[in-house]
C-alpha cells in the first residue's frame, strides 16, 4: 500500500520530546491525549517509526487549548478543562456521519468503525458526568 510523504510530519523524534517537555506532560499522558498507544508514542519520539502528520496537528491543537485554558485561569475566568470546544463538537458529528456510511463487510470497514468509535470515546470522555 502506497502511503503519500504528505502524510507524515517533517518533525523528528526530538521535536516532538521537546513540544511534549514545554507541555510539562509525561509520555503515556500524551499519547493517550493523542489517542494513540503508549508503545506507538514511544517509536515516534525515539524515531523508530516516521509521525504522522496528524499527531502533529494534534499536539499544535492540544498546546494552544492548553494555553488558552492557562490564559482563562489566570484572567479568573475558570478552566476550560472537561468542556468539549467546537472543534470537537464538529469531530464528533463528522465522526457519526462517516459510521453511518461505512460498509462493515470487510476487515478494512470493521477497522475504521472501531477506530472511529473510539475516537468519539475519548472525545466524550473530555466531557464530565
Amino acid at each position: 500500500m502506497y502511503k503519500a510523504k504528505e502524510s507524515y510530519s517533517m518533525w523528528d523524534g526530538m521535536d516532538l520530546r521537546n513540544w511534549r517537555d514545554d507541555l510539562r506532560m509525561t509520555q503515556v499522558t500524551l499519547a493517550r491525549a493523542l489517542g494513540v498507544s503508549h508503545r506507538m508514542y514511544c517509536y515516534y519520539e525515539s524515531g523508530e517509526r516516521d509521525i504522522p502528520k496528524s499527531v502533529e496537528l494534534s499536539l499544535r491543537y492540544i498546546k494552544k487549548n492548553r494555553e488558552e485554558d492557562d490564559q482563562g485561569t489566570l484572567e479568573g475566568q475558570g478552566t476550560l478543562a472537561g468542556t468539549l470546544t467546537a472543534f470537537d463538537r464538529e469531530r464528533i458529528s463528522r465522526l457519526c456521519l462517516a459510521i453511518e456510511g461505512f460498509d462493515c463487510s470487510d476487515a478494512e470497514g470493521d477497522r475504521l468503525l472501531r477506530q472511529s468509535l473510539k475516537e468519539i470515546d475519548y472525545l466524550l470522555s473530555k466531557f464530565p458526568e
